[in-house]
């Protein structure tokens, strides 16, 4: 394995709020509470430690000691678990919805960035203990975002009847689902793809997946926190009734909306006037104010009901992604969160939420990026004469490159545009000279000749091109497989796709050595023979 890297600038995949959220968050100052910096951890620490008392942590302890119930710990996961129960252990934390078998790449790779950074900031600061944390986003129901994969040109598709928070989802249909993806792997019967599919039994796709996360990164210490759990929900309820009581989310989200706007930044969600769901097994109602009191489905409800629910049934209200953020860092002594580019777009607009409330705001970080190119395809790169980074370009200079270096004399056409520029000049020169009335006419002729020239031109480019035609369609090949419809690969791409083998956690070994939790550039993952 060699690993290269690309600047997300030189990448042209990220827009100019993007780059800046990932490499220069002074131009974001005021949305944030600290810029993302290794030497401002200590100050974040202070200020979370200050503000996170013994109770938080007691709770966040034994709600977790009851997720992990019945779960085979690692000694990694043990040991997580013992130091969160320490005044001096802090966390770092990523988030993400149910996919299906983990769903893109990225994902993967947003855990792996937590935990390296947890283990990178128990050297910078030995004082202190840091456990890298997933958020489950159990509470979600956009099922259809996350139902499906595409695997080996083929898409696989999660068949359910069930509606509502997916994490509570029965598995009806899933059996299906394994049965496909097992058939890709019937010749690795001991690969670790078994063992994945196998982690899937459980009552509901939350603790499922749950398992599954367990299966692939315990051996590293990830802790894995779903909110979905009446004890969570319970420390969280006055917030709640807060909520419902004042709106104070959609106040505050406003305000900050407002401020990005002013300076050219579209905002990525949308406050509603109450930014809670009431949960059941199968449905997710929104919580609407009416004019007597608060709509929740085809049922109109007082205020008074509204919040006698919320006191003694906490666990069946769920904060949408509003609140969300508030909820997690409500339950962690969280010091920072690494997302996507579109998350922290959101989080831009949610500090005002965090200073109602005077809980500490995280820092937040951008994750890595990555590029997997197996061995196949950079063989082909490199018969070809082209490098890793030549496919951040797009197609034409991608093959004018390619061009250049193999028909080096026949594309340089510069000589020729020269020499007909000339011709030009010489021959309105020449007849203005004989009689000024034939400028007219000499220019007309000058048109069809210019035509015919660039006809020519095009007969030779493509004589050139079906020259080179296999050379060509292989460059299609390699710039489609690695920027699937011109989106960087890790956004469609899943772990099994790169696993042929089913060796799934030697892949994941690839993209945790590769991962600099502190660097910006996008790491380009060249597997060699």
């Amino acid at each position: 394995m060699q690993i290269e890297e690309i600047s997300r600038t030189d990448s042209n995949c990220f827009s100019d709020i993007e780059i800046s959220l990932s490499e220069n968050q002074n131009k974001l100052e005021g949305f944030l509470n600290r810029t993302f910096d290794l030497e401002n951890f200590e100050a974040q620490i202070i200020e979370k430690s200050n503000a996170f008392s013994p109770k938080q942590r007691s709770i966040l302890c034994d709600g977790l000691k009851i997720q992990y119930t019945n779960c085979s710990l690692t000694p990694s996961v043990q040991d997580s678990l013992k130091k969160l129960e320490l005044q001096n252990t802090f966390t770092v934390t990523t988030g993400h919805q149910l996919s299906l078998m983990t769903g893109p790449l990225y994902f993967i790779v947003k855990i792996l960035h937590v935990i390296k950074q947890a283990e990178a900031l128990s050297i910078k600061f030995p004082a202190y203990n840091f456990v890298p944390v997933y958020w489950m986003a159990s509470e979600d129901h956009d099922f259809e975002e996350i139902q499906s994969i595409s695997l080996f040109n083929q898409l696989i598709t999660w068949e359910s009847e069930a509606k509502g928070a997916v994490g509570r989802f029965p598995l009806g249909g899933l059996s299906k689902v394994k049965e496909q993806i097992a058939s890709f792997f019937q010749n690795h019967p001991d690969s670790d793809v078994f063992k994945a599919l196998d982690s899937l039994d459980a009552p509901t796709y939350g603790k499922a997946f749950f398992n599954l996360i367990h299966w692939l990164f315990g051996d590293k210490g990830l802790v894995i926190l779903d909110g979905d759990q009446k004890l969570f929900k319970e420390s969280f309820r006055p917030l709640m009734q807060q909520e419902i009581e004042s709106s104070f989310s959609f106040h505050a989200v406003q305000e900050m909306t407002l401020k990005l706007e002013e300076i050219g930044v579209k905002p990525q969600v949308f406050p509603r006037e109450i930014n809670l769901f009431y949960l059941q097994n199968n449905s997710r109602e929104r919580i609407i104010p009416a004019q007597d009191g608060f709509k929740l489905g085809n049922n109109l409800l007082s205020k008074e009901q509204i919040l006698k629910m919320l006191e003694e049934n906490p666990e069946s209200f769920s904060p949408n992604v509003i609140l969300r953020p508030l909820f997690q860092e409500v339950l962690l002594p969280n010091l920072c969160y690494v997302g996507g580019v579109g998350e922290l777009k959101y989080w831009l607009q949610l500090k005002r939420v965090f200073e109602v409330e005077s809980i500490p705001f995280p820092m937040i970080q951008t994750r890595s990026s990555v590029l997997f190119i197996d061995a196949p395809s950079h063989s082909k790169m490199q018969n070809l004469g082209l490098e890793s980074s030549d496919f951040f370009k797009d197609k034409k200079s991608i093959v004018a490159k390619y061009l250049q270096k193999h028909e080096t004399e026949s594309i340089d056409y510069s000589a020729l545009y020269l020499g007909f520029e000339n011709l030009k000049n010489q021959i309105i020169e020449k007849a203005i000279e004989i009689d000024p009335q034939l400028k007219s006419s000499s220019a007309a002729e000058i048109v069809r000749m210019e035509k015919s020239f660039i006809a020519a031109i095009n007969n030779m480019d493509r004589a050139v091109k079906t020259k080179h035609d296999k050379a060509l369609k292989q460059i299609d090949q390699l710039k489609e497989k690695l920027f699937p419809k011109g989106k960087l690969q890790e956004r469609s791409l899943n772990l099994l796709q790169i696993c042929p083998e089913g060796d799934l956690k030697n892949k994941i070994g690839m993209i945790y050595q590769a991962i600099s939790p502190f660097s910006s550039t996008i790491k380009i993952i060249i597997e060699t023979k």
